[in-house]
């Protein structure tokens, strides 16, 4: 079940992401209400907050990604977006924005798509799976 405010969001979210014309209008009007919403309760938001900045990032605006962090007072966030910038291939953007979301296995198979081995690897590494990274390093074969 979902509040009616969460639902306004993920509606006008999607509605931003099937126009083509708009690029983050909708999205930008998000951050806006619920900016507001937040200054006239004095509630936080945190899931409202999330959703707008998972979508940014999903769509390369990092600008309102950064005021979604800000907003949470995610210091981790604005530098997770600081290095996002400096990534010059998109599809690694897109597996790093996974990662961070906690999306391990597509941000897996993004990196399975890219050929990029080492960082797939190192993703599992993190997380702690190692029958995953025994599975990458074997290829697939079987002993």
């Amino acid at each position: 079940y979902q509040c009616k405010l969460l639902s306004n969001v993920q509606t006008l979210l999607s509605s931003t992401n099937a126009s083509p014309t708009s690029k983050k209008g909708g999205r930008f009007s998000a951050y806006e209400m619920v900016k507001s919403l937040q200054s006239k309760h004095g509630r936080k938001y945190s899931k409202l907050w999330r959703l707008i900045c998972y979508d940014s990032l999903q769509q390369f605006d990092f600008e309102t990604a950064v005021l979604c962090f800000i907003a949470m007072r995610d210091y981790g966030g604005i530098q997770f977006v600081k290095r996002l910038k400096l990534i010059s291939d998109r599809n690694k953007q897109r597996a790093e924005i996974y990662a961070y979301f906690g999306d391990i296995s597509d941000a897996q198979s993004m990196y399975t798509k890219i050929n990029d081995k080492f960082e797939s690897l190192s993703l599992w590494l993190k997380v702690g799976d190692f029958d995953a990274v025994k599975k990458e390093v074997l290829g697939g074969k079987k002993k």
